[in-house]
Protein backbone atom coordinates (compact mmCIF):
# COMPACT_ATOMS: atom_id res chain seq x y z
CA UNK A 1 0.00 0.00 0.00
CA UNK A 2 1.26 3.50 -0.78
CA UNK A 3 0.20 7.14 -0.41
CA UNK A 4 1.01 10.34 -2.28
CA UNK A 5 2.24 13.33 -0.27
CA UNK A 6 3.99 16.62 -0.92
CA UNK A 7 7.49 16.94 0.53
CA UNK A 8 9.12 20.07 1.96
CA UNK A 9 10.24 21.20 -1.51
CA UNK A 10 6.69 20.95 -2.81
CA UNK A 11 7.36 17.79 -4.82
CA UNK A 12 4.85 14.95 -5.00
CA UNK A 13 6.40 11.77 -3.61
CA UNK A 14 5.17 8.23 -3.06
CA UNK A 15 5.47 6.58 0.36
CA UNK A 16 5.35 2.80 0.59
CA UNK A 17 4.53 0.90 3.76
CA UNK A 18 7.52 -0.72 5.43
CA UNK A 19 7.37 -4.19 6.91
CA UNK A 20 8.71 -4.06 10.44
CA UNK A 21 8.02 -7.56 11.71
CA UNK A 22 6.89 -8.27 15.26
CA UNK A 23 7.70 -5.62 17.84
CA UNK A 24 6.66 -5.27 21.47
CA UNK A 25 6.31 -2.03 23.42
CA UNK A 26 6.36 -1.80 27.21
CA UNK A 27 6.70 1.01 29.74
CA UNK A 28 7.64 0.87 33.45
CA UNK A 29 7.27 3.72 35.91
CA UNK A 30 10.69 3.31 37.55
CA UNK A 31 13.79 1.13 37.92
CA UNK A 32 12.20 -1.01 40.65
CA UNK A 33 9.20 -1.97 38.52
CA UNK A 34 11.44 -2.66 35.53
CA UNK A 35 13.91 -4.90 37.37
CA UNK A 36 11.14 -6.77 39.21
CA UNK A 37 9.57 -7.88 35.92
CA UNK A 38 12.89 -8.58 34.22
CA UNK A 39 14.24 -10.60 37.15
CA UNK A 40 11.11 -12.75 36.97
CA UNK A 41 11.71 -13.31 33.26
CA UNK A 42 15.34 -14.26 33.97
CA UNK A 43 14.17 -16.89 36.46
CA UNK A 44 11.95 -18.36 33.71
CA UNK A 45 14.59 -18.22 30.97
CA UNK A 46 15.89 -21.32 29.16
CA UNK A 47 19.08 -22.10 31.06
CA UNK A 48 20.36 -24.20 28.14
CA UNK A 49 20.03 -21.50 25.48
CA UNK A 50 23.13 -19.97 23.97
CA UNK A 51 21.84 -16.48 24.85
CA UNK A 52 21.43 -17.39 28.52
CA UNK A 53 24.89 -18.98 28.66
CA UNK A 54 26.44 -15.93 27.03
CA UNK A 55 24.72 -13.59 29.48
CA UNK A 56 25.68 -15.76 32.45
CA UNK A 57 29.31 -15.83 31.29
CA UNK A 58 29.36 -12.03 31.21
CA UNK A 59 28.41 -12.00 34.89
CA UNK A 60 30.52 -14.93 36.07
CA UNK A 61 33.67 -14.22 34.00
CA UNK A 62 33.84 -10.46 33.47
CA UNK A 63 36.84 -8.61 32.10
CA UNK A 64 37.97 -5.13 33.10
CA UNK A 65 38.33 -4.03 29.48
CA UNK A 66 34.72 -4.98 28.60
CA UNK A 67 32.58 -4.81 31.77
CA UNK A 68 34.82 -2.41 33.70
CA UNK A 69 35.65 -5.01 36.37
CA UNK A 70 37.01 -8.55 36.63
CA UNK A 71 35.23 -9.20 39.93
CA UNK A 72 32.42 -11.74 39.50
CA UNK A 73 31.03 -11.03 42.98
CA UNK A 74 30.73 -7.36 42.05
CA UNK A 75 28.87 -8.26 38.84
CA UNK A 76 26.45 -10.52 40.73
CA UNK A 77 25.77 -7.80 43.31
CA UNK A 78 24.92 -5.36 40.52
CA UNK A 79 22.74 -7.94 38.78
CA UNK A 80 20.68 -8.67 41.91
CA UNK A 81 20.51 -5.03 43.00
CA UNK A 82 22.50 -5.28 46.23
CA UNK A 83 25.11 -2.92 44.75
CA UNK A 84 23.73 0.37 43.39
CA UNK A 85 26.98 2.30 43.12
CA UNK A 86 28.41 3.61 39.84
CA UNK A 87 31.60 2.07 38.49
CA UNK A 88 34.01 4.76 39.60
CA UNK A 89 33.79 7.57 42.14
CA UNK A 90 36.42 9.47 40.16
CA UNK A 91 34.52 9.18 36.86
CA UNK A 92 31.23 10.03 38.57
CA UNK A 93 32.69 13.07 40.32
CA UNK A 94 34.31 14.22 37.07
CA UNK A 95 30.95 13.87 35.31
CA UNK A 96 29.15 15.78 38.10
CA UNK A 97 31.75 18.55 37.95
CA UNK A 98 31.31 18.78 34.17
CA UNK A 99 27.53 18.96 34.59
CA UNK A 100 27.83 21.51 37.39
CA UNK A 101 30.03 23.79 35.29
CA UNK A 102 27.66 23.53 32.34
CA UNK A 103 24.67 24.36 34.56
CA UNK A 104 26.38 27.64 35.39
CA UNK A 105 27.81 28.40 31.94
CA UNK A 106 24.99 27.56 29.55
CA UNK A 107 22.76 30.41 28.47
CA UNK A 108 19.49 29.84 26.67
CA UNK A 109 19.19 33.45 25.57
CA UNK A 110 16.15 34.30 27.66
CA UNK A 111 14.24 31.07 27.28
CA UNK A 112 13.29 29.47 30.60
CA UNK A 113 14.92 32.28 32.58
CA UNK A 114 15.91 31.82 36.21
CA UNK A 115 14.99 34.44 38.82
CA UNK A 116 13.68 32.92 42.04
CA UNK A 117 15.50 30.88 44.69
CA UNK A 118 14.47 27.28 45.15
CA UNK A 119 15.99 24.39 47.11
CA UNK A 120 17.61 21.58 45.14
CA UNK A 121 19.71 18.47 45.71
CA UNK A 122 21.84 19.27 42.67
CA UNK A 123 25.55 19.97 43.40
CA UNK A 124 25.17 23.60 42.36
CA UNK A 125 24.15 27.00 43.69
CA UNK A 126 24.61 28.31 47.22
CA UNK A 127 24.98 25.86 50.10
CA UNK A 128 22.44 26.39 52.88
CA UNK A 129 23.64 25.19 56.30
CA UNK A 130 20.17 25.75 57.73
CA UNK A 131 18.77 23.17 55.31
CA UNK A 132 21.67 20.75 55.68
CA UNK A 133 21.75 20.83 59.49
CA UNK A 134 18.29 19.32 59.69
CA UNK A 135 19.67 15.88 58.76
CA UNK A 136 23.30 15.86 59.88
CA UNK A 137 25.01 12.50 60.59
CA UNK A 138 28.53 11.04 60.87
CA UNK A 139 29.43 8.94 57.79
CA UNK A 140 31.65 5.94 58.51
CA UNK A 141 34.67 4.52 56.68
CA UNK A 142 36.94 1.47 57.09
CA UNK A 143 40.65 1.92 57.83
CA UNK A 144 43.41 -0.68 57.77
CA UNK A 145 46.18 0.21 60.27
CA UNK A 146 48.44 -2.48 58.76
CA UNK A 147 48.06 -1.17 55.19
CA UNK A 148 47.62 2.46 56.28
CA UNK A 149 44.78 3.11 53.85
CA UNK A 150 41.04 3.47 53.60
CA UNK A 151 39.30 0.38 52.20
CA UNK A 152 36.49 0.50 49.65
CA UNK A 153 33.31 -0.43 51.60
CA UNK A 154 32.26 -2.78 48.76
CA UNK A 155 35.34 -4.90 49.57
CA UNK A 156 34.74 -5.05 53.33
CA UNK A 157 33.51 -8.28 54.93
CA UNK A 158 31.44 -7.82 58.09
CA UNK A 159 31.12 -10.73 60.53
CA UNK A 160 28.68 -10.66 63.43
CA UNK A 161 30.12 -11.52 66.84
CA UNK A 162 27.90 -14.29 68.22
CA UNK A 163 24.40 -13.07 69.14
CA UNK A 164 25.59 -9.56 69.91
CA UNK A 165 25.10 -6.39 67.90
CA UNK A 166 28.84 -6.10 67.35
CA UNK A 167 30.69 -6.82 64.09
CA UNK A 168 34.27 -7.52 63.04
CA UNK A 169 35.31 -5.92 59.76
CA UNK A 170 37.97 -7.55 57.60
CA UNK A 171 39.58 -7.12 54.19
CA UNK A 172 41.48 -9.63 52.07
CA UNK A 173 44.40 -8.68 49.79
CA UNK A 174 46.93 -11.01 48.17
CA UNK A 175 45.77 -13.87 50.35
CA UNK A 176 46.19 -11.89 53.60
CA UNK A 177 43.28 -10.96 55.87
CA UNK A 178 43.41 -7.59 57.61
CA UNK A 179 41.37 -6.36 60.57
CA UNK A 180 39.74 -2.99 59.86
CA UNK A 181 38.75 -0.11 62.09
CA UNK A 182 35.34 1.44 61.51
CA UNK A 183 35.63 5.17 62.05
CA UNK A 184 34.11 8.50 61.09
CA UNK A 185 35.17 9.72 57.64
CA UNK A 186 38.10 12.12 57.75
CA UNK A 187 39.43 10.86 61.07
CA UNK A 188 42.90 10.15 59.65
CA UNK A 189 43.17 13.72 58.38
CA UNK A 190 42.05 15.14 61.69
CA UNK A 191 38.98 16.69 60.06
CA UNK A 192 35.97 14.41 60.68
CA UNK A 193 33.34 14.71 57.96
CA UNK A 194 29.65 15.26 58.53
CA UNK A 195 26.94 14.60 55.96
CA UNK A 196 23.24 15.31 55.77
CA UNK A 197 20.21 13.18 54.96
CA UNK A 198 18.47 16.32 53.76
CA UNK A 199 18.62 16.07 49.98
CA UNK A 200 17.84 19.67 49.03
CA UNK A 201 20.69 21.65 50.64
CA UNK A 202 21.56 24.11 47.86
CA UNK A 203 19.68 27.20 46.74
CA UNK A 204 19.41 28.03 43.04
CA UNK A 205 17.45 30.51 41.02
CA UNK A 206 14.16 29.15 39.78
CA UNK A 207 12.28 30.10 36.68
CA UNK A 208 9.88 32.88 35.78
CA UNK A 209 8.18 30.64 33.26
CA UNK A 210 6.77 28.28 35.85
CA UNK A 211 3.54 26.83 34.46
CA UNK A 212 0.51 26.88 36.70
CA UNK A 213 -1.61 23.90 37.52
CA UNK A 214 -4.55 25.22 35.53
CA UNK A 215 -2.47 25.72 32.36
CA UNK A 216 -2.72 23.53 29.31
CA UNK A 217 -1.83 19.99 30.43
CA UNK A 218 0.56 19.34 27.56
CA UNK A 219 2.65 22.37 28.48
CA UNK A 220 3.61 21.13 31.93
CA UNK A 221 5.60 18.01 31.06
CA UNK A 222 8.65 16.92 29.08
CA UNK A 223 9.65 13.26 28.74
CA UNK A 224 13.18 12.34 27.70
CA UNK A 225 14.20 8.91 26.44
CA UNK A 226 17.84 7.77 26.42
CA UNK A 227 18.82 4.51 24.64
CA UNK A 228 21.04 2.41 26.90
CA UNK A 229 24.02 0.28 26.00
CA UNK A 230 26.29 0.32 22.98
CA UNK A 231 28.40 -1.85 20.73
CA UNK A 232 31.31 -3.82 22.15
CA UNK A 233 33.80 -1.00 21.57
CA UNK A 234 31.73 1.64 23.42
CA UNK A 235 33.70 2.99 26.39
CA UNK A 236 32.42 4.07 29.79
CA UNK A 237 32.89 7.70 28.76
CA UNK A 238 30.86 7.19 25.61
CA UNK A 239 28.07 5.55 27.58
CA UNK A 240 27.75 8.11 30.36
CA UNK A 241 28.15 11.18 28.15
CA UNK A 242 25.19 9.97 26.12
CA UNK A 243 23.12 10.78 29.21
CA UNK A 244 24.54 14.31 29.65
CA UNK A 245 22.09 16.12 27.31
CA UNK A 246 19.13 14.63 29.18
CA UNK A 247 20.61 15.70 32.54
CA UNK A 248 21.14 19.26 31.31
CA UNK A 249 17.62 19.45 29.88
CA UNK A 250 16.06 18.02 33.06
CA UNK A 251 17.92 20.56 35.17
CA UNK A 252 16.72 23.47 33.07
CA UNK A 253 13.17 22.14 33.08
CA UNK A 254 13.28 21.79 36.85
CA UNK A 255 14.33 25.38 37.49
CA UNK A 256 11.68 26.55 34.99
CA UNK A 257 8.97 24.77 36.95
CA UNK A 258 8.30 22.18 34.23
CA UNK A 259 8.03 18.53 35.22
CA UNK A 260 10.57 16.39 33.39
CA UNK A 261 11.26 12.65 33.38
CA UNK A 262 14.31 10.74 32.13
CA UNK A 263 13.63 7.23 30.84
CA UNK A 264 16.04 4.49 29.90
CA UNK A 265 15.29 2.78 26.59
CA UNK A 266 15.87 -0.95 26.56
CA UNK A 267 15.72 -1.74 22.84
CA UNK A 268 17.04 -4.59 20.72
CA UNK A 269 16.26 -6.49 17.54
CA UNK A 270 17.24 -9.90 16.24
CA UNK A 271 18.13 -8.34 12.88
CA UNK A 272 21.07 -6.08 12.18
CA UNK A 273 20.57 -2.36 11.70
CA UNK A 274 16.96 -2.12 10.54
CA UNK A 275 13.72 -4.05 10.76
CA UNK A 276 12.13 -6.24 8.09
CA UNK A 277 9.10 -8.50 7.80
CA UNK A 278 10.85 -11.29 9.73
CA UNK A 279 12.30 -9.12 12.49
CA UNK A 280 11.47 -9.44 16.17
CA UNK A 281 12.24 -6.50 18.43
CA UNK A 282 11.24 -4.79 21.65
CA UNK A 283 11.23 -1.17 22.81
CA UNK A 284 10.93 -1.10 26.60
CA UNK A 285 11.24 2.07 28.69
CA UNK A 286 11.59 2.67 32.42
CA UNK A 287 11.85 5.77 34.57
CA UNK A 288 15.36 6.62 35.74
CA UNK A 289 14.20 10.02 36.98
CA UNK A 290 10.48 10.51 37.54
CA UNK A 291 8.70 13.88 37.43
CA UNK A 292 8.89 14.40 41.18
CA UNK A 293 12.49 13.28 41.69
CA UNK A 294 15.54 15.50 41.59
CA UNK A 295 18.60 14.48 39.62
CA UNK A 296 20.35 11.47 41.16
CA UNK A 297 23.64 11.38 39.28
CA UNK A 298 24.64 8.00 40.67
CA UNK A 299 21.39 6.35 39.58
CA UNK A 300 21.34 8.00 36.16
CA UNK A 301 24.95 7.11 35.39
CA UNK A 302 24.54 3.59 36.83
CA UNK A 303 21.47 2.81 34.70
CA UNK A 304 22.43 4.62 31.52
CA UNK A 305 26.22 4.55 31.47
CA UNK A 306 27.70 1.75 33.59
CA UNK A 307 29.22 -1.03 31.44
CA UNK A 308 28.85 -3.51 34.32
CA UNK A 309 25.07 -2.99 34.29
CA UNK A 310 24.60 -3.17 30.54
CA UNK A 311 27.13 -5.98 29.97
CA UNK A 312 25.96 -7.95 32.98
CA UNK A 313 22.46 -7.49 34.36
CA UNK A 314 21.03 -6.20 31.07
CA UNK A 315 22.61 -9.01 29.05
CA UNK A 316 20.63 -11.42 31.20
CA UNK A 317 17.53 -9.27 30.62
CA UNK A 318 18.07 -9.39 26.84
CA UNK A 319 18.17 -13.18 26.78
CA UNK A 320 15.09 -13.40 29.01
CA UNK A 321 13.13 -10.78 27.01
CA UNK A 322 13.59 -12.58 23.70
CA UNK A 323 12.57 -15.86 25.34
CA UNK A 324 9.52 -14.35 27.09
CA UNK A 325 8.28 -12.15 24.25
CA UNK A 326 9.16 -14.26 21.21
CA UNK A 327 10.02 -17.71 22.64
CA UNK A 328 13.39 -17.31 20.98
CA UNK A 329 17.03 -18.02 21.75
CA UNK A 330 18.55 -14.85 20.30
CA UNK A 331 22.02 -16.41 20.35
CA UNK A 332 25.33 -15.55 21.97
CA UNK A 333 25.48 -12.20 20.17
CA UNK A 334 22.38 -11.09 22.11
CA UNK A 335 20.79 -9.15 19.27
CA UNK A 336 21.59 -5.71 17.92
CA UNK A 337 20.51 -2.10 18.24
CA UNK A 338 18.76 -0.41 15.33
CA UNK A 339 20.25 2.23 13.06
CA UNK A 340 19.47 5.84 13.96
CA UNK A 341 16.64 6.16 11.41
CA UNK A 342 15.03 2.80 12.24
CA UNK A 343 15.27 3.56 15.97
CA UNK A 344 13.61 6.96 15.47
CA UNK A 345 10.78 5.36 13.50
CA UNK A 346 10.28 2.74 16.19
CA UNK A 347 10.24 5.51 18.80
CA UNK A 348 7.40 7.17 16.86
CA UNK A 349 5.43 3.93 16.95
CA UNK A 350 6.18 3.59 20.68
CA UNK A 351 4.69 7.04 21.28
CA UNK A 352 1.61 6.13 19.28
CA UNK A 353 1.31 2.93 21.33
CA UNK A 354 1.71 4.86 24.59
CA UNK A 355 -1.06 7.29 23.70
CA UNK A 356 -3.37 4.41 22.75
CA UNK A 357 -2.61 2.68 26.05
CA UNK A 358 -3.55 5.87 27.87
CA UNK A 359 -6.83 6.11 25.95
CA UNK A 360 -7.68 2.56 27.04
CA UNK A 361 -6.81 3.39 30.66
CA UNK A 362 -3.86 0.97 30.67
CA UNK A 363 -1.27 3.72 31.26
CA UNK A 364 -1.42 6.97 33.19
CA UNK A 365 -0.08 9.54 30.77
CA UNK A 366 0.42 13.14 31.92
CA UNK A 367 2.09 14.40 28.77
CA UNK A 368 -0.19 14.02 25.74
CA UNK A 369 2.01 16.13 23.44
CA UNK A 370 4.11 13.59 21.53
CA UNK A 371 6.47 16.37 20.38
CA UNK A 372 7.44 16.79 24.04
CA UNK A 373 8.41 13.12 24.21
CA UNK A 374 11.96 13.33 22.92
CA UNK A 375 14.61 10.70 22.30
CA UNK A 376 18.02 12.13 23.18
CA UNK A 377 21.59 10.92 23.22
CA UNK A 378 23.91 10.15 20.34
CA UNK A 379 25.41 6.87 19.20
CA UNK A 380 29.18 7.20 18.99
CA UNK A 381 31.55 5.45 16.67
CA UNK A 382 34.84 3.92 17.72
CA UNK A 383 36.82 7.02 16.83
CA UNK A 384 35.10 9.24 19.41
CA UNK A 385 36.72 8.61 22.77
CA UNK A 386 37.87 12.11 23.63
CA UNK A 387 36.05 13.44 26.70
CA UNK A 388 36.28 17.02 25.43
CA UNK A 389 34.64 16.03 22.12
CA UNK A 390 32.06 13.90 23.91
CA UNK A 391 31.20 16.88 26.11
CA UNK A 392 30.95 19.27 23.15
CA UNK A 393 28.77 16.82 21.21
CA UNK A 394 26.54 16.46 24.28
CA UNK A 395 26.22 20.25 24.58
CA UNK A 396 25.09 20.54 20.97
CA UNK A 397 22.58 17.72 21.51
CA UNK A 398 21.34 19.62 24.56
CA UNK A 399 20.79 22.77 22.53
CA UNK A 400 18.99 20.84 19.79
CA UNK A 401 16.67 19.31 22.37
CA UNK A 402 16.02 22.59 24.20
CA UNK A 403 15.27 24.30 20.89
CA UNK A 404 12.64 21.68 20.08
CA UNK A 405 11.07 22.21 23.52
CA UNK A 406 11.21 26.01 23.14
CA UNK A 407 9.36 25.77 19.81
CA UNK A 408 6.59 23.69 21.39
CA UNK A 409 6.16 26.08 24.32
CA UNK A 410 6.59 29.42 22.57
CA UNK A 411 6.05 28.93 18.85
CA UNK A 412 8.55 28.82 15.99
CA UNK A 413 8.96 32.55 15.38
CA UNK A 414 9.58 33.58 18.99
CA UNK A 415 11.85 30.61 19.71
CA UNK A 416 13.79 30.91 16.44
CA UNK A 417 14.49 34.61 16.90
CA UNK A 418 15.90 33.91 20.33
CA UNK A 419 17.96 30.95 19.05
CA UNK A 420 19.55 33.03 16.28
CA UNK A 421 20.53 35.72 18.78
CA UNK A 422 21.90 33.19 21.26
CA UNK A 423 23.93 31.15 18.78
CA UNK A 424 25.37 34.17 17.02
CA UNK A 425 26.68 35.13 20.46
CA UNK A 426 28.15 31.59 20.64
CA UNK A 427 30.15 32.42 17.49
CA UNK A 428 28.03 30.22 15.24
CA UNK A 429 27.54 31.30 11.64
CA UNK A 430 24.12 32.24 10.30
CA UNK A 431 24.28 29.32 7.86
CA UNK A 432 25.21 26.86 10.61
CA UNK A 433 22.32 28.02 12.82
CA UNK A 434 19.83 27.81 9.98
CA UNK A 435 20.88 24.30 8.96
CA UNK A 436 20.74 23.07 12.54
CA UNK A 437 17.26 24.50 13.04
CA UNK A 438 16.05 23.01 9.78
CA UNK A 439 17.27 19.67 11.12
CA UNK A 440 16.16 19.82 14.75
CA UNK A 441 12.91 21.72 14.25
CA UNK A 442 11.78 21.06 10.67
CA UNK A 443 13.04 17.55 9.96
CA UNK A 444 11.96 16.32 13.39
CA UNK A 445 8.47 17.72 12.78
CA UNK A 446 8.21 15.81 9.49
CA UNK A 447 9.51 12.49 10.83
CA UNK A 448 6.93 9.80 10.28
CA UNK A 449 6.48 6.06 10.50
CA UNK A 450 4.55 4.42 7.69
CA UNK A 451 4.52 0.68 8.17
CA UNK A 452 2.39 -2.41 8.58
CA UNK A 453 2.36 -1.87 12.36
CA UNK A 454 -0.96 -1.08 14.03
CA UNK A 455 0.87 1.84 15.63
CA UNK A 456 2.01 3.35 12.36
CA UNK A 457 1.15 6.95 11.56
CA UNK A 458 -2.01 7.29 9.51
CA UNK A 459 -2.11 9.05 6.15
CA UNK A 460 -3.75 12.00 7.91
CA UNK A 461 -0.93 12.05 10.49
CA UNK A 462 1.74 12.11 7.79
CA UNK A 463 0.09 14.85 5.75
CA UNK A 464 -0.27 16.95 8.91
CA UNK A 465 3.42 16.45 9.79
CA UNK A 466 4.63 17.51 6.34
CA UNK A 467 2.32 20.53 6.44
CA UNK A 468 3.58 21.54 9.90
CA UNK A 469 7.21 21.06 8.86
CA UNK A 470 6.72 23.18 5.74
CA UNK A 471 5.18 26.01 7.80
CA UNK A 472 8.04 25.84 10.33
CA UNK A 473 10.60 25.84 7.53
CA UNK A 474 9.18 29.06 6.10
CA UNK A 475 9.05 30.69 9.55
CA UNK A 476 12.74 29.89 10.14
CA UNK A 477 13.76 31.29 6.74
CA UNK A 478 11.73 34.46 7.43
CA UNK A 479 13.44 34.98 10.80
CA UNK A 480 16.87 34.31 9.26
CA UNK A 481 16.37 37.25 6.85
CA UNK A 482 16.14 39.60 9.84
CA UNK A 483 19.70 38.72 10.83
CA UNK A 484 21.31 38.95 7.39
CA UNK A 485 23.57 41.99 6.90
Amino acid sequence: MSIQVQDLQGRNITLNKKKVGKEVFMSFEDVKAFTKTMDKWVSEDDKNSSAFKSARNSIESPSRSFQGTSDAAEMKALANGTNRKFLSDAKLNEFIDTSKNLFEEISLGGSFDKDRMIATDLPIGVFSFDLASQGLYRPMEYFSPDLNKIIDPNLVISTRVGDTDEYVFTYEENGEVYILVQQQEGTNDGKPIFRTRTKKVNLIRGGRKSISEDSDQDAKYVDLFVPIGGLSYATTEQLIYRALPAILVAYNMQIAGIKCSINGVFQLSDTYGKLNKDAESFYITYGVKTYEENLDFNQICLELGDPRIFRGRDFAYISAAFKKLFNKDVGGGLGTALSTLSLEEQFLRYKNWLVEEAKKGEKKLFNRNKNLMIQVGRTYDNSVDDVVKLKNDAIEEFYRTMDAIDVEFNGVKEATRRIFERDLARQKTLQNIKLRLLGSVVTKASNYTYSDSEFSDTEQDIRYKFGLAKKRQQDILDIEKQFKP
